[in-house]
Formats: C-alpha cells, structure tokens, sequence
C-alpha cells in the first residue's frame, strides 16, 4: 500500500510542477509580448526545460516500485498514469522549445495543458479507484498440490 500512496505523491508533485513550469513560461510569454520581460526568453525558457526532468524524475522509481507490485489490473491503470504524465511533460517541453511560427496567441493559450491536464486527472481516479478495489478485495488463499 505504500508504494501506491508514495506513487500518487510523487505524480501529484510532479504534476503541480509542470503546471508551475507552464504558467511561468506563458508569463514569460505575456511580459515579452508587452516588452516588459527580464531577462532573455530564449534563456528563460532553456532554464524552465531543464527544470522539467527535474519535475518528473521523481516518479520513475516510484512507477518502478508499483509495477514489480501488480496486480495486472494496477498495472493497466498506472501505464495510464505514467502515459498521461509523459503527455504533460510533452506539452509543457513543446510549450518551451523554439517555434518562431507561434503566435502571441498560441504562446499565452492554455488549451493544450488543459486538455492535457483533463486526461491526466481522469488517469488519476482511474488509479485511485483501481487501488480501493485492490486493497477492500479479500486475499484470496494460494493452495499447493502435495507433491
């Protein structure tokens, strides 16, 4: 159970993170655009990419530690999990890389973190209720043929 608890921690950390990370590049954005940013954007926001491995490599043992756990039902729903998370980090790096042919407009959206964002919350019930229904399942006995 506490590897369960500890992954959902960990997710959830990383989570907040990245949404920290997007909400500091589309400021970023916003005082560029006015002209009133410190500071080079470019800079900024190689600074903010670095910080998203920062963000999400916590989880990784903690994925690991759930996986060697199973059951194979928790297993379905936490690739779930890790595979909405990588989409996080994915919009959140593509947010920060180098696009000359982004808009003001598309720079300042939310739209690609909040869809992203809707699937990963719907990922994580999926994981919280697949556990409750792991754990109030009664253990069920292993019986071994006499040899």
């Amino acid at each position: 159970m506490a590897s369960y608890l500890t992954l959902l921690q960990e997710w959830d950390a990383a989570q907040k993170h990245l949404k920290r990370i997007w909400t500091r590049a589309v400021d970023a954005y916003y005082e560029d655009a006015h002209g009133v940013l410190q500071g080079d954007l470019g800079e900024i926001c190689n600074m903010l990419l670095e910080e998203v491995e920062e963000a999400v490599e916590p989880t990784a043992t903690a994925f690991e530690r759930v996986a060697m756990l199973g059951p194979k039902e928790i297993d379905e729903v936490v690739l779930g999990l890790e595979m909405s998370l990588q989409e996080l980090r994915g919009v959140t790096e593509n947010r920060l890389g180098p696009d000359e042919t982004r808009s003001t407009r598309q720079a300042l959206s939310w739209g690609p973190w909040n869809g992203a964002d809707s699937a990963a919350a719907g990922a994580r019930q999926e994981f919280v209720e697949c556990v409750r229904r792991v754990l109030s399942a009664p253990p069920t006995p292993s019986f071994k043929s006499p040899a």
